[in-house]
């Protein structure tokens, strides 16, 4: 095992776990080795969308509790879903 296996090669920071199969700091390819499998990227797409929900009722609850602070009416939010369409 070499000393810089977990660095990226082309500028030696220390390699971020990431969907990208590329360096975020300066856009180099990686080696094979440090790409993610397609499951692996699903894990952190999920955990990031359920951060993200979590996030948008925090906020919801957050500007609920306000509105009642200063007596203002609830405006109901109207929550897009999307679809997939196959044709």
């Amino acid at each position: 095992m070499s000393e810089n296996q977990h660095n990226c090669p082309q500028c030696s920071r220390k390699i971020m776990q990431s969907i990208s199969n590329r360096c975020m700091y300066c856009g180099a390819d990686l080696p094979e080795e440090h790409h993610l499998t397609q499951q692996e990227k699903n894990v952190l797409l999920s955990a990031k969308m359920d951060q993200f929900r979590q996030n948008e009722e925090n906020a919801d609850n957050i500007i609920s509790s306000l509105r009642k602070d200063f007596a203002l009416p609830e405006i109901k939010s109207v929550k897009i879903v999307k679809t997939h369409v196959r044709i």
